[in-house]
């Protein structure tokens, strides 16, 4: 699986804008979520309420850990490009369910 979590993660451009403020803001966010998408690629027993509720938590903590510079993370857009990445990690690695930026806040 880790092969397929290396081509997901070679498929978006490293400039991808995720609807952040800030350089600062989409890195972070793209950090996040290259480590929620390994999760995603190497749980076997990922569930769709485990795993929504373990995004919810990540990205609580990362807007924890400086709510300053990443605020943004709660708008709209941002909360759709998270779930829009999401969702295509969840399909390159089989999964059948997905999520929407409601699922997440």
């Amino acid at each position: 699986m880790i092969e397929g979590y290396n081509e997901f993660i070679l498929s978006y451009a490293p400039d991808y804008d995720f609807g952040m403020f800030t350089e600062y803001g989409n890195d972070e966010v793209r950090k996040m979520l290259e480590e929620t998408a390994y999760v995603i690629f190497t749980d076997p027993s990922l569930v769709r309420i485990k795993f929504i509720d373990y995004v919810k938590k990540t990205i609580k903590k990362l807007y924890n850990s400086n709510s300053k510079d990443l605020a943004e993370i709660q708008d709209t857009e941002v909360e759709e490009e998270i779930a829009l990445y999401l969702n295509a990690a969840l399909e390159a690695a089989g999964y059948k369910f997905q999520l929407t930026r409601w699922n997440i806040q």
